[in-house]
């Protein structure tokens, strides 16, 4: 990789395959630790200005985690105009990530601006400077604008996709025609994961974190061993994986790609298609009434809550204490500290792989990190003799 290393991926060979695996470098979320001694007006301002990536994941997240704690929460039609741009934030990064994987001489530059803009036209039509306001505010959503937005997502998408994003009940037989015979950028992308040395690359035997894991969550987090599980968070002392794999594995098409290629490479990049079209399917053509709304009174000072968001590189969290007003404490898990726990999802797939051509190995490598989550800096080094 050209970018500034964040993360080491050093892989051991012996005896012509990797051997073990081992990951330096790898920095604890600490964005947190600045909301401390804050309101949860202030914390939310903070939040927006320090995340660039999965920014509206992370405001809802702590929006959400204050109403909880706080016993203020948003009318239905807040939390609905919350989903939508969350949905449009996760096809966004889906499609950036996919653009990012191809070469300069595969795409136009007009492909990724296009999706730039369509996404912040959203959040220009949605009124997202007020979506997250603590207590909420005035909303002024604007339908018009709503309606042109999408209409740019579509084309956007229907470039990148072609008939994929239309499809309303795809096969892998479908996928496999569509990869052969249409021009747009994922069905080239898609074909190439589908050689036989891509397809089921990255295989691995990892846990997915489950959608019911509040409860013991909060034991964890509030008590004297939280520092530790964020260094390396567990599920019941196993390391567990959280994306738009795990999202969509029971998923007919995702099983049957699973079924004929394993879950590496090619399901996993599969996935974050179909995370895409059904996203789009699900925005509402029309924007929903909404009247004006005025703040409301915050009822407590004092509360606890925990707030699980899906992003678009997996399950976030965000544990937040507030004691007279003023954040006493606050927690965040990020994907990324599930997806790279040091004996998890890349031990699992990379242990074991052939390392004969180093060279085909390095780029399988990078791409499947990439497909993982494009925004860890990282560099790979194969070392002989290393376990």
């Amino acid at each position: 990789m050209n970018r500034k290393s964040e993360l080491s991926i050093r892989c051991g060979i012996a005896d012509g395959r990797i051997a073990g695996v081992k990951l330096h470098g790898r920095a604890v979320q600490t964005v947190d630790k600045l909301a401390y001694g804050k309101t949860p007006q202030q914390a939310i301002q903070l939040f927006s200005l320090m995340f660039a990536l999965c920014g509206h994941a992370h405001q809802r997240a702590a929006v959400n985690a204050f109403e909880q704690a706080l016993l203020a929460p948003a009318p239905p039609a807040v939390g609905q105009f919350r989903a939508i741009a969350g949905s449009v934030e996760i096809i966004k990064e889906h499609a950036l990530n996919l653009l990012l994987n191809l070469s300069s001489g595969e795409i136009t530059p007009e492909l990724p601006q296009a999706m730039l803009a369509a996404a912040q036209a959203f959040g220009k039509a949605l009124d997202s400077s007020a979506l997250y306001q603590f207590p909420y505010g005035t909303l002024a959503p604007d339908a018009s604008a709503y309606e042109q937005a999408l209409c740019a997502l579509s084309s956007g998408l229907h470039a990148m996709l072609g008939d994929f994003l239309g499809w309303t009940h795809p096969s892998l037989t479908g996928v496999g025609e569509w990869q052969r015979d249409q021009a747009c950028v994922a069905a080239r992308y898609m074909q190439h994961y589908a050689q036989t040395e891509w397809a089921g690359f990255g295989q691995a035997d990892t846990q997915h974190l489950p959608s019911t894991a509040t409860e013991e969550l909060e034991a964890v987090l509030s008590g004297s061993n939280a520092e530790a599980f964020l260094a390396a968070p567990h599920w019941r002392g196993k390391p567990c994986e959280t994306n738009a794999y795990t999202r969509l594995a029971v998923h007919p098409l995702i099983r049957e790609a699973v079924t004929t290629h394993g879950n590496g490479l090619y399901a996993r990049s599969l996935a974050r298609l179909l995370e895409i079209r059904l996203l789009f399917d699900s925005l509402p053509r029309q924007l929903p009434t909404c009247s004006k709304l005025s703040a409301c009174a915050v009822p407590a000072a004092n509360g606890t809550a925990l707030v699980q968001v899906e992003a678009s590189r997996g399950r976030l969290l965000h544990r937040v204490e507030v004691r007279d007003g003023l954040i006493a404490a606050y927690r965040i898990i990020a994907p990324t500290q599930w997806n790279f726990h040091p004996l998890g999802l890349l031990s699992s797939a990379l242990t074991g792989q052939d390392a004969r051509d180093e060279e085909h190995l390095q780029r399988r490598i990078e791409a499947w990190v990439a497909t993982l989550d494009p925004c860890v800096a990282f560099n790979v080094l194969l070392e002989h003799g290393v376990q």
